[in-house]
């Protein structure tokens, strides 16, 4: 089975204006990422993350996929921890934490009082546990796109 993570920048006119500055502070080309089942996207999007079919993504513009091909009980395994964030709200605080940490170098989890989930968490959340160490040297809502994107490309080269 495959599971896939899709890298998107703007998601439509609604979101340009949010998806720029996550790219500029994030230092990334994408500003979204969800993630794609054989029958569903699930994504975190304002105001929580959404579990929705595949036909229905609006994901456009410059868009990236990296899939795994996993075994099924891996597969279940990701669904269900990905199932699980579902409902949970939607934080951008998170993303912005994160640009931060990229310009300034400096830890600011500290920041992150919310509760709240945004793309690059819930992705690494999910992707955790196919690669258990992936990302553990940061604070998780200190993930951006940019980060994940790296890591993964670092996985698929066996790193």
């Amino acid at each position: 089975m495959v599971v896939s993570f899709i890298f998107v920048s703007q998601q439509g006119i609604l979101h340009e204006i949010v998806d720029n500055v996550i790219e500029l502070v994030t230092h990334s080309k994408y500003a979204h990422i969800a993630i794609g089942f054989e029958d569903c996207i699930i994504e975190a999007v304002f105001p929580r993350v959404i579990i929705s079919p595949i036909d229905e993504f609006v994901g456009e513009t410059q868009r990236e996929i990296i899939s795994f091909t996993v075994a099924d009980e891996m597969y279940q395994a990701m669904r269900d921890v990905a199932q699980a964030q579902v409902c949970k709200l939607y934080g951008i605080d998170d993303c912005i934490i994160g640009g931060l940490h990229d310009l300034s170098d400096i830890e600011l989890s500290a920041l992150n009082i919310t509760n709240t989930e945004d793309c690059s968490s819930l992705c690494t959340i999910v992707a955790r546990v196919l690669f258990p160490g992936l990302l553990l040297d940061i604070p998780i809502c200190e993930v951006t796109p940019e980060r994940f994107y790296e890591a993964l490309k670092l996985q698929l080269q066996g790193g």
